[in-house]
C-alpha cells in the first residue's frame, strides 16, 4: 500500500529509512514488515518477519504464501546483522523452517523443490562432523541419528514419487529401510 507511493515519491538515499520506520510501524504485520525491512536493509528482521509470516500463512493455507515466506526466510539464513529479540534459528529450529518450507512447497504443488529441500538436510545431517558427534556421543545418540535419517530418506522418497521420480523415490525408500535400526530404542 506504501510502498508503491513511496518509491514513486521518495529518492533512493530517502528510502531506506522511511521504509525501516514503516516496518516498525506494522508490528504485528510480519508479511508487510518483511518487505519493508528488506526495503530499509534490515535482512536479519526480514528473515525474522519472513519466518513469522511463513507460520501465519501456513495456518490459513500452507501452499503459496507460506512458501514464499518460508524460501524467503532460508535465503537470509546466513544473514548475521544481529538485533535485539532475533529468533534463534540454528540447529533444530533451522531444521525445522526446511522441512516447513519443504511442506509448503509440496502443498504449492512443487514436489521436486521439496525433494531438494530434504536432499540438503540429508546432507547437512549426513556429514562427517554431525556423524563423528553422533559416534561419541554414543550408541544412543548413533541409532537416533540413523532414524532421523531415515525420516528423512522416506520423506523425500514420498516427495520424488509425487513428482514422477519414482526411481529415486524408490531408492530413498530403501535407503530409509537400510538407515532405520532394527532394534528398539
Amino acid at each position: 500500500r506504501y510502498a508503491e507511493a513511496m518509491e514513486a515519491l521518495a529518492l533512493p538515499g530517502e528510502r531506506q529509512p522511511a521504509h525501516d520506520a514503516l516496518a516498525r510501524a506494522l508490528a504485528g504485520e510480519p508479511a508487510e514488515q518483511a518487505w519493508h525491512w528488506e526495503a530499509a536493509m534490515r535482512f536479519g528482521l526480514a528473515r525474522d518477519a519472513h519466518v513469522l509470516a511463513g507460520e501465519a500463512a501456513a495456518e490459513v493455507e500452507p501452499a503459496g504464501t507460506a512458501f514464499f515466506h518460508d524460501q524467503r526466510a532460508l535465503e537470509l539464513l546466513d544473514v548475521h546483522d544481529a538485533h535485539p529479540g532475533a529468533l534463534a534459528l540454528a540447529g533444530s529450529a533451522e531444521d525445522e523452517l526446511v522441512l516447513r518450507t519443504a511442506d509448503a512447497a509440496f502443498a504449492d504443488d512443487n514436489p521436486r523443490r521439496a525433494a531438494d529441500l530434504v536432499q540438503q538436510l540429508i546432507d547437512q545431517r549426513s556429514s562427517v562432523t554431525q556423524l563423528s558427534e553422533a559416534a561419541r556421543r554414543g550408541e544412543a545418540a548413533r541409532r537416533d541419528l540413523q532414524r532421523q535419517l531415515g525420516m528423512l530418506h522416506l520423506r523425500m522418497g514420498q516427495y520424488q514419487a509425487a513428482s514422477g521420480d519414482l526411481g529415486s523415490a524408490i531408492a530413498a525408500c530403501e535407503s530409509a529401510v537400510q538407515l532405520v535400526p532394527r532394534e528398539p530404542a
